[in-house]
């Protein structure tokens, strides 16, 4: 099994489970912060019967989205991949509902190689907004 991580909507946990082949096992969206992501990867494995041995691999959704929980995202998947060796992916926008194509990026990843975050947004450096 493999799962998606989503955190592009601010106070939002989007976590994505498929098979290999990329067919939806379950989708959870929780409110919340990065705080509260492991709880929410928890949560949405309790809720469909799954453990984290289950996981197979890990893709992190980046580009759009707070820097921040961007990069919450990918170091929990790096931790997870290092402890597992296991397989993670970073996927922008635009293939964030291909499921089929996430699964087909996550079966080529080498195991245990890590991911890193990307900030496609406008730069607010200096900015008081």
């Amino acid at each position: 099994m493999y799962i998606l991580i989503d955190m592009s909507v601010k106070d939002s946990i989007r976590i994505v489970q498929c098979t290999v082949e990329g067919a939806l096992i379950h989708e959870t969206v929780t409110n919340g912060t990065t705080v509260e992501l492991l709880a929410a990867l928890d949560t949405s494995l309790s809720e469909s019967a799954h453990t984290i041995a289950d996981v197979m691999g890990i893709a992190v959704y980046v580009g759009v989205g707070s820097f921040t929980s961007t990069r919450i995202a990918v170091t929990v998947t790096n931790a997870i991949v290092y402890a597992k060796h296991i397989c993670a992916c970073t996927t922008p926008v635009a293939a964030i509902t291909d499921l089929p194509s996430i699964a087909r990026q996550l079966s080529r990843a080498v195991p245990g190689q890590y991911i890193s975050a990307t900030y496609s947004g406008d730069p607010r450096i200096g900015n008081k907004s």
